[in-house]
């Protein structure tokens, strides 16, 4: 399903569906409160992480200087950051789509698949898989439709989002380093090259 196609149907519910994600109150779930406490759910945490990651590439990968320039400025700007952690579900994209086709009319969203990535987390990862299937024209629409439907839609939270999916190669290498999976870090590394 294009998610231009037929925004009404899918952009705009999949934004109020990750409004309704967002605002659950993380402690509705004792795992996940639980995996909050001892992963240290909470913005500098998040933000310190993603730091260490960046480091971590730097010592064992050929990062592009650009890359590491851009990676850095972005951890960097105080004002990019989320203030507050909210429950994600952590891998949002169409193939974790229900689309329904009803018996007349287009295809319309009926819900999110596979939650085995939810977390207490910084909220802008679940725009990022939605940039790399569409692009920037349909980040910016969901991103209308996520602030229309009640959502916080924080100055900087695109070009944080933005950032997150630039950043998004830097995690593939070392998936691929940590899981043997040479392809992967080779596949990354040519994703970041300038």
């Amino acid at each position: 399903m294009d998610p231009l196609a037929h925004p009404d149907r899918y952009l705009e519910p999949l934004a109020r569906t990750l409004v309704a994600v967002h605002t659950t109150p993380p402690d509705t779930s004792p795992a996940l409160a639980a995996r909050a406490a001892t992963d240290g759910a909470d913005p500098g945490a998040v933000r310190a992480r993603t730091a260490d990651r960046l480091a971590r590439a730097r010592a064992e990968l050929p990062l592009p200087a650009a890359g590491v320039r851009r990676w850095q400025s972005w951890l960097d700007d105080d004002r990019l950051w989320p203030g507050r952690l909210t429950l994600v579900h952590g891998d949002v994209h169409p193939g974790h789509t229900l689309v329904t086709r009803p018996r007349s009319g287009p295809p319309v969203l009926a819900g999110l698949l596979d939650w085995a990535n939810a977390h207490v987390g910084d909220p802008a990862v679940d725009f990022v898989d939605l940039l790399y299937a569409g692009g920037p024209a349909v980040l910016d629409r969901l991103l209308a439709a996520y602030r229309a439907a009640g959502g916080d839609v924080r100055p900087g939270l695109r070009e944080h989002v933005l950032a997150r999916a630039d950043f998004l190669w830097v995690h593939v290498a070392l998936r691929g380093l940590d899981t043997g999976r040479p392809a992967w870090v080779e596949t990354a590394l040519r994703r970041m090259a300038p």
